[in-house]
Parts: structure tokens; C-alpha cells; sequence
């Protein structure tokens, strides 16, 4: 329901909510990494096309799904040059180009998103899919994405890797997830005598 509710592609807006869904829902990505994220952060590595993300603590390369990829690539070339910006990367001055920008009413791409202007883009389309609760908001598709994954692999080192989370312990809530409608006890191979 969240994604029915995207602009069409054939706007700036359509084409830039997708990949901020995309890469939060599909991808995993928090929201400051979204926010910190850079044109030239989209790098050729040796498996092909990955992006650097800048984590809360430290820096980590994703390889995207193709679809994903495909989405950012066409949003950045529709958008175009937008104004170079300095800001301060692991201590030191770069000069970049923002990769997720605000959209005028125009359909115009202006400077970097803010996080609270994530926040207003991803709760708008919570609202519109009927889906919005107090506590719901850009971090539950973080938390969709880590419990999917976890799901399809049941592998805790490849939510740990994809998620960037330092601690194992941290990416063991996504193994929980749904656990309590599960009886394992019956699973158990003993039996009471009925005597």
C-alpha cells in the first residue's frame, strides 16, 4: 500500500520518493545516512556499482539491488547538478554534491533534505496508505527490511552486515520477529502418558 501510493515516475518527486523508499525499505538505510548521502558515493566497485553509506559510526559499502540502483541512477539524471556544498567528512572538509535534494512545487530540485523533511515525505505516504501510527515512521522500514531479510536467510551476520550494525546482539532482535505465534515446545519429543 505504501508504494500505490508514490507520485507517478514522470515527475522529479515520483522519482526521488522512490529511491528514498527504496533505499530505506529495500535497502535498509537510516534515515541520517539518507540524509548524508552524496552523488560521488556511488562508486565502481569490482562486483559492479556500490554505494557508500555513512553510518552513525562508521562508513560501510552497499551493493543495491538492481531495481534500487536503476531508480537512483534515473532520479539523479533527471535531477541534474544541483549547488556543490562543504560539509565535514570524517573530520574533514569535501566539497559534494547532494544526493537527495528537496523538490520545489515547480518540480525543481533545491539543496540537501533535511531529516525532518524525510520524516514529512515518509509519513505523508504512511498516512495516504492508512498505515500511520504514533510510534510508525521512517525507522519502521529499516525495521521491515531487517526483518525480511531475516525471514528469507535466517542468517543473523547477513542482517548484521547489510544494517551496518557493529553488535551481532543488535541485529538478534530481527531472529524475534513473529516468534511468539511459533509453539516450538511441540517440537519437543516427549510426551505425557495419558494414565
Amino acid at each position: 500500500r505504501l508504494l500505490e501510493g508514490l507520485p507517478p515516475t514522470d515527475t522529479l518527486r515520483g522519482k526521488r520518493d522512490r529511491v528514498i523508499i527504496g533505499l530505506m525499505l529495500l535497502e535498509g538505510l537510516r534515515r541520517v545516512e539518507l540524509h548524508r548521502a552524496n552523488d560521488d558515493d556511488i562508486e565502481e566497485g569490482l562486483l559492479g556499482k556500490r554505494l557508500l553509506v555513512h553510518g552513525k559510526i562508521r562508513d560501510r559499502h552497499k551493493f543495491p539491488r538492481a531495481d534500487t540502483l536503476a531508480a537512483l541512477q534515473e532520479y539523479i539524471q533527471a535531477r541534474g547538478p544541483v549547488e556543490v556544498e562543504t560539509i565535514q567528512i570524517h573530520c574533514k572538509e569535501c566539497l559534494v554534491m547532494p544526493m537527495i535534494t528537496r523538490i520545489s512545487k515547480a518540480d525543481r530540485p533545491g539543496g540537501r533534505i533535511s531529516r525532518i523533511g524525510l520524516n514529512h515525505i515518509i509519513d505523508g505516504y504512511l498516512v495516504k496508505a492508512g498505515v500511520k501510527k504514533e510510534q510508525l515512521s521512517c525507522h519502521a522500514l529499516r525495521h521491515t527490511f531487517g526483518t525480511l531479510l531475516y525471514k528469507e536467510t535466517k542468517d543473523l551476520r547477513a542482517v548484521q552486515d547489510e544494517l551496518g550494525h557493529a553488535s551481532i546482539s543488535t541485529s538478534a532482535i530481527y531472529a524475534d520477529s513473529g516468534q511468539e505465534l511459533e509453539r516450538y515446545s511441540e517440537r519437543v519429543p516427549l510426551h505425557f502418558n495419558k494414565d
